[in-house]
């Protein structure tokens, strides 16, 4: 589900119309990390130095957003509301079991609610997302939210 959920952040932020509106910050942000580059590189002797081509190639690498920035940012080009826990129940979902760290206790309910909890959140962000897309105004039920109240989309 957080694969599914970063890859709709993604499409949103990087392919859609709507990641029209990123391109002068990602054009400004490419710009900056290319000059950082040549800094780096411009001094010959550093040039040569491992640690140098390491931090190079790192900055290389790096993207203009985050994987929490995409879904941040996906929430904020669509007119949604993303929160600070909406994006901490998907880094804990997340995180654990795609670092290889997954030490579930079957065993203790608050444990298991836990889990569903951020699982929900998490579905509900990709709810809110879908809902937005499709241009849908009206009543919506919140399953990230605990009895799942009805509330009105867009919040």
């Amino acid at each position: 589900m957080c694969a599914a959920l970063e890859g709709l952040a993604d499409y949103l932020v990087d392919e859609s119309p709507h990641s029209k509106m990123l391109s002068a910050q990602k054009l400004a942000f490419a710009k900056l990390k290319e000059r950082v580059i040549q800094v780096l590189k411009s001094d010959e002797q550093l040039s040569k130095d491992a640690a140098v081509k390491r931090i190079t190639a790192g900055i290389s690498s790096y993207e203009f957003l985050t994987s929490a920035d995409k879904i941040r940012n996906a929430g904020e080009l669509l007119g949604l509301r993303i929160t600070k826990q909406e994006i901490a129940d998907w880094k804990n979902l997340r995180n654990e079991p795609a670092h290889g760290d997954f030490d579930f206790d079957f065993g203790d309910p608050l444990e298991i609610q836990l889990a569903l909890n951020r699982t929900a959140s998490v579905a509900n962000m990709i709810n809110k997302y879908v809902l937005a897309l499709i241009g849908y105004k009206g009543p919506f039920r919140d399953y990230g939210a605990p009895g799942h109240p009805t509330r009105t989309f867009p919040d």
